[in-house]
């Protein structure tokens, strides 16, 4: 996220409010609910620090992963190369 980003605190901030903000999210509803199985990283990655992980939860993992990790460090890569040195 920080290289997405290019500002580390941001990042931070970030990442300590995501638990809250899907937590909220998650009370919103049967959509929510969903929503929060999918891509909350600390849900998805439950079933496997329980050591019970079954094939749907790998699916959810690895969606949620994708999302948080893959997706913005790609990004944060694609804008690093293409930023101008000062």
């Amino acid at each position: 996220m920080g290289m997405l980003l290019l500002n580390a605190p941001a990042a931070i901030v970030i990442c300590l409010s995501t638990p809250i903000l899907w937590a909220v999210v998650g009370k919103l509803g049967a959509t929510g609910k969903v929503l929060t199985e999918w891509f909350d990283l600390n849900t998805t990655a439950t079933p496997l620090t329980a050591g019970d992980m079954t094939g749907g939860d790998a699916a959810r993992l690895i969606v949620s992963t994708i999302s948080w990790i893959v997706m913005p460090m790609t990004a944060g890569v694609v804008r690093v190369l293409r930023k101008e040195v000062n």
